[in-house]
């Protein structure tokens, strides 16, 4: 007896096609069909018209393009124009405000000189013209008057003639024995403004020095090149930045505390 593979099959294993769903087809109606044939021509014409728009703004917008070009360019050289004006009128301010802060550092500037020329009056030409008015009025003029006389004649005694000579000797005749004389023999105090910021400076660095303070000295300067002598020492020849400074030595600056003086004595 002969067994084929379907017979074989169907002993052995289930058939799973037998429960499987046909889909059945729907039948397609008239009207559905109308209205896909209505909706795809809707579809068109509204393709159509939204062509038809499309090339109708692309000629507007070909035909009108010059003028927009020039309203463009007129709108850019009108905002150019205001910018302008803006930046010359912040300009005007600023030089305004410039002019007046140099004319208000050259207003302070003239007062700082006239309150400097009133102090120097009063401190130091004042004193010296009292002082020489003071000495001169208590002198005799006719004693003076003497005194220059008996200068005048020494003067023509040294030189043995009534005129200047040139070769007047020196041992008999001294030209300044009159004006030693007649110099003052007090001195004066006084408070020079030119020279007051040096006295300050050196008054503050004398307290400074005295509360254990190191003086900042004066750095020697360094030069750039390498002098000639040198040349013949090639372990001595290095090279130097041009944009950088000279390796300087500096003194030891800052202030150094007396405890801690003490504590390192």
């Amino acid at each position: 007896m002969q067994v084929n593979d379907k017979q074989l099959l169907a002993a052995n294993f289930t058939d799973l096609t037998s429960n499987w769903i046909t889909p059945q087809r729907r039948a397609v109606s008239t009207s559905a069909v109308a209205q896909d044939n209505d909706l795809d021509c809707r579809r068109r014409e509204k393709a159509e018209a939204m062509r038809r728009g499309y090339e109708q703004r692309m000629e507007q917008m070909r035909l009108t393009s010059k003028r927009q070009v020039e309203l463009m360019h007129n709108k850019a050289n009108a905002r150019l124009r205001s910018l302008q004006e803006k930046l010359t009128k912040g300009n005007e301010e600023t030089l305004r405000d410039c002019d007046a802060t140099l004319a208000i550092a050259n207003t302070e500037k003239q007062l700082n000189k006239e309150r400097l020329f009133i102090d120097w009056e009063m401190n130091v030409f004042l004193p010296i013209q009292q002082r020489i008015m003071n000495e001169v009025a208590d002198r005799n003029p006719e004693f003076t008057a003497d005194l220059r006389r008996a200068a005048f004649q020494e003067y023509l005694n040294a030189g043995n003639s009534m005129h200047i000579s040139l070769d007047m000797p020196t041992n008999k005749y001294d030209p300044y024995k009159l004006s030693k004389y007649m110099r003052s023999k007090t001195a004066i105090k006084l408070d020079d403004p030119l020279r007051r910021p040096a006295e300050i400076h050196a008054r503050e660095n004398k307290i400074y020095k005295d509360v254990g303070g190191t003086i900042p000295c004066g750095v020697e300067h360094v030069p750039r090149n390498i002098p000639v002598s040198k040349f013949d020492r090639m372990t001595e020849l290095y090279y130097r930045d041009a944009h950088k400074p000279a390796k300087r030595v500096l003194a030891k600056r800052g202030l150094n505390p007396p405890m801690a003086l003490d504590e390192q004595t």
